[in-house]
């Protein structure tokens, strides 16, 4: 049996994480395609493959023999990670996107500079990039890589507008009106942080400026997201509706607690007295 030689240990051995990546392919030779495949091959894998350890596949990639439409839907469904080019808004993309939503796993969004994302999907985090531009694509990266991490180090909880749907729809019928109510307060604050986004990227395709929509995102979103984050936690939605409704907000984190609460369900802190 031979000896282990001194001052030599094992590399370990890094662990295999998957993501997909749901994008307009287009046919070859087209501009869509010229599009899709700068984008994977100069933004999406230098951030997501080199710099975050993870397999990188699009659905022309794969190359198992079999139906294909399942073969996707088996990578959307099962992957750790998939990253969704909304860019033209693909009728497909958008399809498999709401398949992701439905299993409740990340994803993370890029769009094309100038291009507004749809209604349902305006409200979660999306990163724009202009890739004719090198600062721009540059930012694309680094914005990939920290979304990346904040999901990996449990920064941010995945949320979707169907895990939001089914959680508003319980709280109604919970039977209990405080749930109620604040169903119906966290229903308007998602509405109100999705028209203010939307007004934003507005704003910011007017100025025509590039990475400005991280500029703005902090100072307006700071206090409900986590920074580089893709998207906001349903607990930073009820932390507000519970501010918005009058409750005692603690001076130490932010988190609102019920009236009646004597110390902060967050962080434990004294809270202040309030007067009846």
């Amino acid at each position: 049996m031979a000896e282990k030689q001194p001052g030599k240990t094992p590399k370990p051995i890094p662990e295999t994480k998957s993501c997909f990546v749901i994008s307009p392919i287009g046919q070859p030779g087209s501009d869509i395609r010229y599009r899709a495949d700068m984008v994977l091959e100069y933004i999406i894998r230098p951030a997501v493959e080199r710099q975050c350890n993870y397999v990188v596949t699009r659905a022309d990639e794969i190359s198992a023999p079999g139906l294909i439409t399942a073969q996707i839907m088996d990578r959307i469904t099962g992957d750790d990670l998939v990253v969704a080019d909304l860019t033209g808004l693909n009728p497909n993309v958008f399809y498999e996107l709401a398949v992701r939503h439905a299993v409740d796993k990340p994803v993370i969004q890029i769009m094309e500079q100038g291009e507004e994302p749809p209604f349902d999907v305006a409200g979660m985090r999306t990163i724009f990039v202009d890739h004719h531009d090198l600062k721009s694509a540059n930012e694309c990266m680094d914005n990939l890589v920290a979304a990346i991490t904040a999901i990996e180090k449990g920064e941010t909880q995945v949320v979707s507008p169907i895990s939001f749907a089914i959680d508003l729809d319980q709280l109604r019928r919970s039977g209990n009106m405080s749930e109620e109510q604040n169903a119906v307060v966290l229903n308007q604050l998602h509405s109100e942080m999705s028209r203010q986004r939307r007004t934003l990227r507005k704003i910011e395709n007017q100025l025509g400026s590039h990475g400005s929509s991280a500029i703005v995102d902090s100072a307006l979103f700071n206090s409900i997201s986590v920074p580089s984050a893709p998207l906001v936690t349903t607990s930073d939605l009820y932390t507000f509706a519970d501010i918005f409704r009058g409750s005692k907000q603690c001076s130490m984190c932010g988190t609102g607690n019920p009236k009646d609460e004597d110390h902060c369900r967050k962080c434990g802190a004294e809270l202040p007295v309030q007067d009846q």
